[in-house]
């Protein structure tokens, strides 16, 4: 049990990172503006776009390694909801100015 919420705590700050790193004037930033640029919004939330929604694309890969095949759909969808449910706590208590989590659908 502990080790499944530690993976969640990785997933979350791995979301994290990987958003912050293709925002603009960061390492990934470029790159981040060509597929903005280039793909849809709502196409780009679940991978670059949406620290909540990058769980369901990021954390599905990062499950899929923690598990080490004990897969189970109840344990990726709780795996998933709580790495989201963790991001959006972690929006609410440090908000960023760059995204607009409340109104994102």
């Amino acid at each position: 049990m502990t080790d499944y919420l530690i993976w969640i705590l990785l997933t979350s700050l791995w979301c994290w990172g990987f958003h912050n790193a293709f925002e603009p004037d960061e390492i990934f930033g470029k790159i981040g503006d060509w597929l903005r640029s280039k793909i849809s919004e709502q196409v780009l939330k679940p991978f670059i776009g949406c620290p909540i929604c990058m769980p369901s694309v990021h954390g599905t890969f990062i499950y899929l390694h923690a598990c080490q095949g004990d897969y189970s759909v109840t344990g990726w969808l709780m795996f998933v909801v709580a790495a989201s449910g963790l991001n959006y706590v972690i929006y609410n208590l440090f908000p960023p100015t760059d995204i607009n989590v409340k109104n994102h659908y």
